[in-house]
């Protein structure tokens, strides 16, 4: 029975957190899945991280990182910038 409820909630929680992608650029996207993979991102306009995510230049980069912030997908902390919603981060990894 708890595989069964585990197996739902998984299902619950991949259906909530696919229709965000229904309102992003593929830049956005990547962005924010690449993000998620990390954690926490201190500079996403560097260098290393654009190449080892395999982003686009660091001006759409940009562009899609303000939207994403606008939109509250993306947090903005002293450390660096985090997926806002943990479930979604946590969906966004398994990508």
């Amino acid at each position: 029975m708890c595989i069964f409820a585990l197996h739902i909630l998984c299902n619950v929680n991949y259906a909530i957190a696919f229709i965000p992608t229904l309102f992003l650029t593929s830049n956005q996207f990547a962005l924010l899945k690449s993000v998620a993979k990390e954690g926490v991102v201190k500079e996403p306009m560097a260098a290393e991280f654009l190449k080892k995510h395999r982003l686009p230049g660091a001006s759409s980069v940009r562009t899609a990182l303000e939207a994403l912030v606008e939109g509250e997908l993306l947090y903005r902390q002293t450390d660096g910038y985090i997926v806002y919603d943990r479930f979604l981060a946590l969906w966004l990894k398994r990508l």
